[in-house]
């Protein structure tokens, strides 16, 4: 794995939404009926474990292959069936569970609010956040952006990061931390994330959908298990990534229903999703 693949994996554990508001593991408290809980453990964390101590194990970053042979009697949970199944081919019994969306409050005034913060009323936001993006795509994907975004006026792109950018008309530049303290998230209407097949987004995903923001996703890993393609969201192929965006994003600015359909179909998977698994167990 690439320096760049490992920053945008440790960015994918907590949804990069800020506190209260990120989705996680449904257990993430270190102790649960007197087990440990482990969250993407180190090789040497797993080797210090003794046989009789028999913590969770939770993954939303693969873990390295000499992690394998320590892992196959153990309590492993994953977010996703894909990691379920990498981890069946490898041996190893691993559980799905679902990551838990947290509440957003008062979401509607606060759309309205950070939309103003942003000079962007009467337009749908697109908010994209630097650290998900892999580094050899975000110039081709500015240049994309500046150009739908001039052919479509009715979009405005708020873009999380710590380069120094040249101001562009429909294209905002916030740093993480400013972004992060007046949780402008709450302005998006839509969002986009491409990173690593060994990086789960399924965090960051139900959010998302859970607060009505339309995701854009590479087919990447279980990118796409949570975004079902023109039902909650789009699942993009990344050879064609740039083309995609100017058929897609246009489209959407110009039927606002097919976006508003997108919004509603992810919020309600979300519910029914959590719903249907809370009554089986999460399995």
């Amino acid at each position: 794995m690439t320096d760049q693949q490992q920053l945008v994996c440790q960015h994918s554990l907590s949804s990069l939404l800020p506190e209260p508001c990120c989705a996680r593991f449904p257990i993430l408290s270190e102790q649960r009926e007197g087990r440990t809980f482990l969250l993407n453990p180190t090789v040497e964390e797993l080797c210090s474990l003794s046989k009789h101590h028999n913590p969770i194990i939770a993954y939303d970053l693969l873990p390295s292959p000499d992690a394998y042979p320590f892992l196959r009697e153990r309590t492993v949970w994953v977010p996703s069936y894909a990691f379920r199944h990498h981890f069946k081919l490898r041996q190893i019994s691993a559980d799905v569970r679902y990551p838990v969306p947290r509440a957003v409050p008062f979401l509607i005034q606060h759309k309205k609010k950070m939309k103003q913060h942003l000079g962007a009323l009467g337009q749908k936001v697109l908010w994209i956040d630097d650290r998900l993006i892999p580094h050899a795509e975000k110039t081709a994907l500015l240049d994309t952006l500046r150009l739908i975004c001039r052919l479509s006026p009715q979009l405005k792109v708020m873009w999380v990061t710590d380069r120094k950018e040249t101001k562009h008309q429909h294209i905002r530049f916030v740093p993480p931390g400013k972004a992060d303290q007046l949780a402008l998230w709450q302005g998006a209407d839509l969002t986009l994330t491409m990173g690593s097949a060994e990086c789960s987004f399924a965090a960051f995903h139900v959010q998302c959908l859970h607060a009505g923001i339309v995701v854009l996703t590479d087919d990447q890993g279980d990118h796409g298990e949570w975004i079902r393609h023109q039902y909650t969201g789009l699942v993009l192929n990344p050879k064609f990534l740039h083309k995609e965006l100017r058929h897609y994003l246009p489209m959407l600015m110009n039927h606002p229903d097919r976006l508003f359909g997108l919004k509603k179909n992810g919020q309600a998977m979300v519910k029914k999703t959590l719903k249907t698994s809370e009554a089986t167990g999460n399995v």
